[in-house]
């Protein structure tokens, strides 16, 4: 079966994907991949940037591309296109993997998703509001939101978290997110404000307390790479509420990039990429290990100390 492309009317909108069917056929439903552009991306843009459907058919994943609001998510800080405008993205995926699943192309309960800056930062709303749809979620340059920080979920959803140590556009450290007007994003650029965000240690924090991981952390650095400075430091927490997991790898030189992409992404404006992972590979690994049931990750406390 090829690929195809289609689209769903949510709240009174039409809202455009594109579906990747793996190379290989199956004869049962699949594990699904659900993959958030940027802000001022094209779904054709995420496609090559992060090559994931070539990986996909590697590990049998379907993926889907959803179409943001105007190349936008609304993430929850209040300032995209699509929370100015009132998008109900939560709903949007909701429909999108029932969609899928009353068609028989994937399995219901193996959903994960993974995104790059707005579409990063809009898998933690989804984790949070969508967490009986979805078992494992991947951000790549994407920080936890302020304002959803107090957000009490009902299910744990493990978490990978890449991020880069030197990102100008998503700080590692938190604070004020930026972004680029698409026309500016090859020229440099004044950076526009685009909502705060917790550190990396902060959400990292978040999401152990709402899987309920283990205190004790596994730390391991990934072999050198000739001709690649950057460095990867991966810190892995386990014992989750129903099998859940926590981890953060930490990109030492890594911009606002994806792992294992164009290295030329953005001309160098965007920061380094780094060669010494995949990012594509890596989450297809993580989530393959995470399928917990919804049923066996529901929290029987809504209560995240």
């Amino acid at each position: 079966m090829a690929d195809w492309t289609d689209a769903l009317e949510v709240n009174g909108r039409r809202r455009c994907f594109h579906y990747h069917v793996p190379s290989e056929p199956v004869g049962e439903p699949r594990p699904l991949l659900i993959a958030l552009h940027g802000r001022n991306l094209r779904i054709e843009e995420m496609r090559r940037i992060t090559h994931l459907d070539e990986v996909a058919d590697t590990h049998g994943f379907g993926v889907i591309y959803p179409e943001g609001y105007q190349r936008s998510w609304n993430d929850g800080r209040g300032n995209t296109r699509a929370e100015l405008d009132g998008v109900d993205d939560v709903a949007f995926i909701r429909r999108l993997i029932d969609h899928l699943g009353r068609l028989h192309e994937i399995d219901s309960s193996r959903v994960g998703v993974t995104g790059l800056s707005n579409g990063g930062v809009m898998c933690h709303r989804l984790a949070l509001e969508l967490g009986d749809r979805i078992a494992a979620i991947a951000p790549v340059a994407g920080l936890m939101p302020v304002a959803l920080a107090d957000v009490v979920p009902e299910y744990a959803v493990s978490a990978l978290l890449i991020q880069g140590d030197r990102d100008q556009f998503m700080p590692i450290q938190g604070g004020q997110a930026h972004g680029k007007a698409r026309l500016l994003l090859f020229m440099g650029g004044v950076r526009i404000p685009a909502g705060p965000v917790l550190s990396l240690a902060e959400t990292v924090a978040r999401w152990r307390a709402v899987d309920r991981c283990r205190l004790d952390a596994v730390r391991d650095d990934l072999p050198a790479r000739e001709g690649d400075p950057t460095s990867v430091e991966r810190v892995s927490y386990g014992g989750g509420h129903g099998g859940t997991a926590v981890e953060e790898w930490v990109i030492r030189g890594g911009g606002h990039t994806w792992p294992g992409g164009p290295t030329s992404m953005g001309l160098g404006l965007l920061g380094r990429t780094t060669t010494r992972f995949d990012a594509g590979e890596e989450i297809c690994r993580f989530m393959a290990g995470h399928w917990q049931l919804a049923s066996e990750r529901r929290l029987s406390e809504n209560r995240v100390s």
